[in-house]
């Protein structure tokens, strides 16, 4: 829910019939409030109503009746497309953590550049200690948006729900392949699950409440 806009006089209740009706359909509902947001206790309206505050988020915002009426040119790589339907709205609507790379480039020679057993458990070898996960960075935005776009497809065609990870390898051609789709992974604080969160915004903490109140929201 966003752009909520709702009298003074019937906020509260407005808002119990919305829940309701998510409720009754027994899927996750996620609630908004911005500057403009009315009425200007919405806030308060939710919590009474049972929602959660999971976190703030900072924002800009511009008053469109005050904008000048300039026409800006548009850039040469924006892209505005309509949503016709449910799958392209699903694809839009997911949110998508930041991509994680494991660097399996210093092995030694003769060991294969795999995640196998003693790369992710003996805590003791040269091989674990020569491999570590962390936030990509060295990739350009076109190729990062093609791993999410795949990884969101493989997501949908498994039914996948509330969340997951979705392990690929990339070729130095550019070739994204699918190894797993994970959907309960490993989510301790220093495992890749969380380390996505954190690259997000998100704390440790508020990364388990989400987990948690998509599935209380439908029990």
């Amino acid at each position: 829910m966003a752009s909520t806009r709702l009298a003074p006089a019937g906020a509260r209740r407005q808002v119990a019939q919305a829940l309701a009706a998510f409720a009754a359909r027994r899927v996750p509902c996620r609630w908004w409030v911005m500057p403009s947001s009315a009425p200007p206790d919405l806030v308060s309206h939710l919590l009474a109503n049972g929602m959660r505050l999971h976190y703030e988020a900072p924002a800009m915002a511009a008053d469109l009746s005050r904008a000048s009426c300039r026409v800006l040119e548009r850039p040469p790589d924006l892209e505005i497309e309509r949503v016709r339907d449910l799958a392209t709205l699903e694809t839009w609507a997911a949110t998508l953590m930041p991509l994680v790379e494991l660097d399996l480039s210093k092995l030694p020679d003769g060991v294969p550049r795999i995640a196998g057993s003693e790369v992710k458990w003996e805590t003791g070898s040269a091989v674990y200690r020569k491999t570590k996960s962390a936030p990509a960075k060295d990739l350009d935005e076109e190729m990062t948006a093609q791993i999410q776009k795949t990884a969101v497809g493989v997501y949908q065609a498994l039914k996948l729900r509330d969340y997951g990870r979705v392990d690929l390898r990339l070729t130095d051609a550019g070739e994204i392949y699918v190894i797993e789709a994970n959907p309960n992974p490993w989510i301790a604080s220093g495992a890749e699950f969380a380390m996505a969160a954190r690259e997000s915004g998100r704390s440790y903490t508020q990364l388990i409440g989400e987990i948690v109140e998509l599935a209380r929201q439908r029990a």
